[in-house]
């Protein structure tokens, strides 16, 4: 049986997603690394304006393994995470900013 995570909004699992994740959010950029990871997860954003947003994390059959809000000042930054509770496998990010929702892969190694 193969999940394709099809029923969790703004998520495409089918694309090929290792090292560092990368989009733009508006003029934003934002990374994720390291890819794969063990515990610690980085978030480097940089945005126009101060955000409130939350970062969603869920496992290979969409169910919810983490929601973490997460408060970006204007301009450059680097937010530390600690997921070394969580089994390792393969996990879909989910970020909204401004409305907008950005995801991509990780991939948790122990």
């Amino acid at each position: 049986m193969s999940n394709t995570a099809g029923d969790i909004p703004g998520f495409n699992i089918n694309q090929p997603n290792f090292g560092a994740q990368k989009a733009n959010i508006g003029i934003q950029q934002l990374s994720m690394y390291p890819n794969p990871f063990a515990g610690q997860l980085f978030l480097q954003v940089r945005v126009a304006n101060n955000q409130n947003t939350t970062l969603r994390l869920f496992d290979q059959l969409g169910k919810l393994a983490r929601t973490m809000p997460i408060n970006l000042n204007q301009g450059e930054q680097t937010v530390s995470m600690d997921f070394s509770d969580l089994h390792s496998g393969v996990y879909i990010y989910q970020i909204n900013v401004d409305d907008q929702i950005q995801s991509g892969k990780l991939i948790k190694q122990d």
